[in-house]
């Protein structure tokens, strides 16, 4: 198995130097994790900062008619950030129309992911993508759609991508608090090693990873006999403001979990759950509030036996099941509650992009006369139709002479506007007989002078009714 075939890895960030790190984390079977030189030191990724901006949701047709859903991926960062991918939820029902999205737009299930390739730092770049509504007698109404946070080929803990680095060395002895022999704070084990004695403090220089790996979820459980130290870090999205609680499963054999929002430093009051050995525990009852973006690290060290810190020299059985936060209300040592990743999580803000299904009318004007002018006054009346099949909304804007001013209202209109001078017709019915003739006059210096019409149906490009904010999931 090569350094890349990963399961639940998508990128792997190793020098090109280093020796076999072959890690295959597939759930219930122990594979061997191998060893690493400690020639070369694997770099941590760029954090990427692509943001999503000018999200507008779309209205469609049922029976076909298509519609679009935009956003702009913007780059914050100095840098450029390549592999960019905008990621989008289907509603319900909607299906992903490629010729009216932007190129590079692909979809699987119920996920649209379009690839954006390079944004440079301070660019931006448009996604449109196309949807439609197959069924003729789909149910109308507004259906829910959302944008993920973009992901690009750095760490993007925002759109809950986990960053694991991974030490050949331990700390502390076995059976002993992990938050004393790698203290929160410390950026790597085996810091804190004078008198052999943990006590908190770092009395030694960091170590560099020997492998950092940008994952999409919490690696699936994992277990094998070797000396190793592991941390796992993301963001979360608290839902809801409430009490929850930390758990880690079958953590060998010791470690934790710490959290605090982003921005501020981990301290030791920050972590919530500690397995001190070969176990399972769940942590005491903490407060998140909702909408608080947060970031979570969570630590596995497996030792060895008196001055061995060597992974090809044994140790004993290593790994974990899980990790998780829940709701305060539900089990935390379930498969669910280790939600960590970028899939379609409770922990992951989304951007609403709804869908809005309508009826597909074919409205049009139907005729147009004018009478004979009279006081310097002009009249026109104006037929307009819907050949169906469904009912629907029409708005005709009228274009009056330069010298053209409105007398008085305009007859046939369930509302009216005069700057511009507009007409709009509800829930125009099918079929000749729910014609709407609408009749207005206006004064003219210049008799004879030509007028417009331009009638706009309900399904339209006016989607400022659609414009989305920033959710969080279940609100």
């Amino acid at each position: 198995m090569s350094p890349t075939d990963l399961t639940s890895r998508r990128r792997f960030t190793a020098a090109s130097c280093r020796g076999v790190l072959g890690v295959a984390l597939v759930a219930a079977t122990a594979v061997p994790l191998g060893l690493a030189t400690p020639a070369a030191a694997a770099v941590a990724p760029a954090t990427s900062k692509i943001t999503l901006t000018d999200v507008i949701g779309a209205r469609i047709g049922r029976g076909g008619a298509p519609g679009v859903v935009r956003a702009t991926a913007r780059n914050d960062s100095t840098d450029d950030a390549t592999g960019v991918r905008v990621r989008y939820h289907l509603p319900a029902g909607v299906r992903f129309a490629p010729a009216a999205s932007s190129p590079g737009c692909t979809t699987a299930e119920a996920i649209v992911t379009c690839a954006l390739g390079t944004v440079a730092a301070g660019a931006s770049v448009p996604v449109a993508i196309g949807l439609t509504e197959p069924s003729d007698d789909a149910v109308l109404g507004t259906r829910a759609g959302y944008f993920f946070a973009p992901t690009t080929d750095g760490f993007d803990p925002a759109a809950g991508e986990v960053l694991m680095s991974t030490w050949d060395h331990d700390a502390g002895a076995e059976g002993t608090d992990l938050s004393m022999c790698w203290p929160v704070g410390d950026p790597s084990p085996n810091m804190d090693v004078a008198g052999g004695v943990c006590d908190g403090s770092a009395d030694a220089a960091a170590l560099v990873p020997d492998e950092t790996s940008v994952l999409d979820a919490f690696p699936a459980p994992f277990s094998q006999s070797l000396v190793r130290s592991w941390q796992f870090e993301t963001e979360i999205t608290a839902p809801a403001t409430g009490q929850y609680h930390a758990c880690g499963t079958m953590i060998d054999d010791g470690g934790y979990l710490a959290i605090a929002p982003v921005g501020q430093e981990l301290t030791p009051a920050s972590i919530v759950a500690t397995v001190l050995s070969y176990g399972s525990a769940t942590g005491a009852p903490f407060t998140m509030t909702g909408g608080t973006t947060y970031r979570v690290v969570m630590r596995v060290v497996n030792r060895g036996f008196d001055g061995i810190d060597n992974g090809a020299d044994g140790g004993t059985l290593a790994g974990w099941t899980a990790y998780g936060i829940a709701p305060l209300s539900e089990s935390c040592g379930t498969p669910d509650a280790a939600v960590f990743g970028t899939a379609d999580t409770a922990w992951i803000g989304r951007t609403l992009a709804d869908v809005v299904v309508v009826g597909t009318s074919d409205l049009h004007v139907a005729g147009a006369i004018e009478s004979a002018p009279s006081d310097g006054r002009r009249t026109a009346s104006v037929r307009l139709s819907n050949a169906g099949p469904d009912a629907g909304d029409v708005r005709l804007s009228i274009g009056l002479p330069p010298s053209g001013v409105l007398v008085g209202s305009i007859d046939g209109c369930d509302a009216v506007s005069t700057t511009p001078v507009t007409c709009s017709v509800s829930d125009l019915v099918a079929g000749a007989a729910n014609d709407r003739v609408v009749s207005f006059s206006f004064s003219s210096d210049t008799p004879g002078a030509p007028w417009t019409l331009d009638a706009l149906s309900t399904i339209d490009d006016h989607q400022a009714d659609n414009v989305g904010p920033t959710v969080l999931p279940g609100t």
